[in-house]
């Protein structure tokens, strides 16, 4: 992938042609406001807790659970299929590449595969501890993460690499205590897990680790009195995470994990997994449904419920996954899975801004794509936060790229998305600060 780059003689071209545009957009501007409010619709409830839940797409995606629970959609969760029984193992996460390709991890410390979408699986590796995330980034590169048993009443802290879709995954010696709960990566090279008490992190996909990061600094008395013992966090950038976990805590940071601070006032509410939706929004799950909102990068957050819910009887979620605004999974116990959907942002077009700011609406322009490549041009008026969407001509969110933050001026990247995309006319949509589409284009692939 390559960002901002001046050279090149499609990247020469789109200057060209964008260059008068792009004047004549500095006359105008659109500007958002941020909502953080979420409309849920019950999808899915059964007699199992569920653990994991990941979406290819809009309307791809799978969820697992206990004692091999195992649920598909091919509708966007409209209607979920339980797949095949393989064995008792519950299932604690799941990451899929593509409709056919797809990781599980179990309790028992084993990860499965699948190539047929699901309805069978290969065990490929095995140490007796379990395996609490499966991440990968590209179709060769990925890790798992949770902990190696030492003894019956003892366990290593872990982390699994491998570099070749997951046929073979190479042990790497963490300092944390106990277990790893969670990976995230931002782009690929930076990345951030956590478990008990510490966070560890590394700045070159994986190939080194830093020394463990205490939480113990944090001024937060409970946070300390309780171990500090992180359940997840995801980083929007290389900078900017969020950590949650037992008794309420919320985490936030902005260099990277060295500094943490306590973004809400503990309440007791267990918290299990928090994900970015983009720069501003993200969204936590936890226990009783508790749902907590941030539309300010998590300087302030509102509790919620999915509404048809008691917050007394409501089941414990587990596990989210965010594809974009309108598409938000959320899996917990009792099969139950959620779909949710942000508020649009309110948007007005204006000439005038204070202090003589001016945002326009950026230019775009795909290039000859095939398959496995698509080079985008793009040019900025302002500083922004960029995100591109794939879309094919049916609506169906295909890819996602997210670029972080990117400076004014022209820039351009080759896209090669997961998935090999087949010919055909596709729509790509840029999205700026996590705000509406701030411009789409229509494209075809050869």
């Amino acid at each position: 992938m390559e960002h901002n780059v001046k050279d090149g003689s499609w990247m020469n071209i789109f200057l060209l042609r964008t260059t008068a545009l792009y004047v004549l957009l500095l006359l105008s501007g659109v500007f958002a406001s941020a909502d953080d409010s979420i409309v849920w619709t019950q999808q899915n409830k059964g007699l199992r807790t569920l653990f994991d839940v990941n979406f290819i797409d809009s309307l791809h995606g799978w969820a697992c659970g206990d004692y091999w629970t195992l649920y598909k959609t091919t509708n966007g969760g409209a209607n979920w299929t339980q797949l095949p029984l393989v064995n008792s193992d519950s299932l604690r996460c799941l990451f899929f590449l593509d409709c056919s390709t797809g990781f599980v991890g179990s309790n028992k410390g084993r990860i499965y595969q699948t190539l047929d979408s699901g309805r069978t699986w290969t065990q490929i590796h095995y140490r007796a501890g379990w395996i609490n995330e499966i991440r990968f980034q590209g179709r060769d590169t990925g890790w798992a993460v949770g902990a190696a048993q030492r003894s019956l009443y003892s366990s290593n802290a872990v982390i699994y690499a491998t570099k070749n879709s997951g046929q073979s995954w190479d042990s790497i010696a963490v300092s944390g205590p106990y277990d790893v709960t969670c990976i995230r990566t931002p782009d690929g090279l930076h990345l951030f897990t956590a478990g008990y008490n510490y966070l560890t992190t590394s700045s070159n996909a994986g190939m080194s680790w830093g020394s463990a990061v205490s939480f113990n600094f944090i001024a937060d008395n409970t946070f300390g009195s309780t171990n500090g013992y992180i359940n997840s966090l995801d980083f929007q950038s290389p900078f900017q995470g969020l950590a949650v976990g037992r008794y309420g805590h919320i985490l936030r940071t902005g260099d990277g994990g060295a500094h943490w601070v306590t973004a809400r006032p503990q309440d007791w509410t267990w918290l299990e997994d928090v994900m970015y939706v983009d720069s501003n929004r993200a969204i936590i799950s936890g226990e009783r449904g508790a749902v907590f909102s941030t539309a300010d990068g998590g300087y302030t957050w509102t509790k919620r419920y999915p509404r048809h819910l008691s917050s007394l009887e409501a089941p414990w979620f587990r596990k989210l996954f965010c594809l974009d605004f309108d598409h938000v999974w959320m899996v917990g116990d009792s099969s139950l899975i959620m779909k949710g959907r942000f508020a649009a942002p309110i948007t007005a077009i204006q000439k005038k801004r204070d202090k003589g700011q001016v945002r326009t609406m950026p230019v775009l322009e795909v290039f000859s794509a095939c398959g496995n490549e698509i080079p985008i041009g793009y040019c900025l008026a302002m500083p922004a936060h960029a995100a591109f969407f794939l879309y094919g001509t049916d609506g169906r969110c295909i890819a996602r790229l997210n670029l972080g933050h990117m400076p004014a001026g022209a820039g351009s990247v080759r896209w090669r998305p997961v998935q090999t995309i087949g010919t055909g006319i596709y729509i790509i949509k840029m999205v700026l600060d996590g705000h509406a589409a701030r411009a789409r284009l229509m494209f075809n692939i050869k």
